[in-house]
């Protein structure tokens, strides 16, 4: 394809992402990482039912939808107390 051929030798680049061997392998951590990896994230009985979670802390009413959906709401508020003027 009209092309013209290299002239100088393939060299191979070292990839330096690779960590090299260790002389003893750890097959505790070899067969802990494999059982992790195999493991489903989110474990649940396909029966089960969801209905939801709600986290806040001791003696505070936790979040509803309509309370995060506007993080900012509150921020018209503290600028109509003040005067503006920063």
């Amino acid at each position: 394809a009209g092309l013209a051929e290299p002239e100088a030798e393939e060299v191979e680049m070292p990839d330096e992402t690779m960590e090299p061997l260790p002389e003893v392998i750890d097959a505790g951590a070899v067969m802990m990482e494999a059982l992790t990896l195999a493991l489903p994230p989110y474990p649940r009985a396909a029966e089960a039912d969801f209905a939801g979670a709600a986290a806040a802390p001791e003696g505070a009413a936790p979040l509803t939808d309509e309370e995060t959906t506007r993080p900012f709401a509150g921020l018209a508020d503290l600028l109509k107390k003040g005067d503006g003027a920063s």
